[in-house]
C-alpha cells in the first residue's frame, strides 16, 4: 500500500482503497504530535486508556503554558527531558519533534 502511496499518490492510493471497501484510519494533527513527543517507553499507556491520555494532556499543557509569556524561551529540554526539541536556524525558536511532524497534516504543501 505504501509503495502504491508513493508510486501513485494519495488521491489514488483512496480512490482504490475505496473500490475494495476497505477503512483506511488516519491520524489527526495532534495524534502525529503527540506520538512523536510521547517517549517510546510511555507510548502504549498514552493510547491504550484515559490516565495516559490525560497525563499526555496535561504535559501539552504545561508545554503551552512554559511559552506562553515568551515563545523564544530558552532551554525547554530542562523542562521537558522526554521531549526532542529542535532550535530553528531562522528565528531561533524551539519546537518540538511533534510539532514538525504535524506541520505535514497542517500544511497542504509544506515548500
Amino acid at each position: 500500500m505504501i509503495a502504491l502511496q508513493r508510486a501513485a499518490g494519495n488521491r489514488a492510493v483512496a480512490g482504490a482503497v475505496r473500490q475494495r471497501a476497505v477503512t483506511v484510519q488516519r491520524h489527526n494533527s495532534y495524534e502525529h504530535a503527540l506520538m512523536a513527543d510521547t517517549p517510546r517507553k510511555d507510548i502504549e499507556s498514552v493510547v491504550s486508556g484515559l490516565p495516559g491520555r490525560a497525563h499526555a494532556a496535561e504535559e501539552e499543557r504545561l508545554r503551552l503554558q512554559f511559552f506562553a509569556t515568551d515563545p523564544a524561551r530558552e532551554k525547554p529540554q530542562l523542562q521537558f527531558p522526554d521531549v526532542h526539541w529542535i532550535k530553528l536556524d531562522g528565528s531561533g525558536l524551539w519546537v518540538s519533534a511533534g510539532e514538525i511532524t504535524a506541520l505535514a497534516d497542517i500544511l497542504p504543501n509544506p515548500p
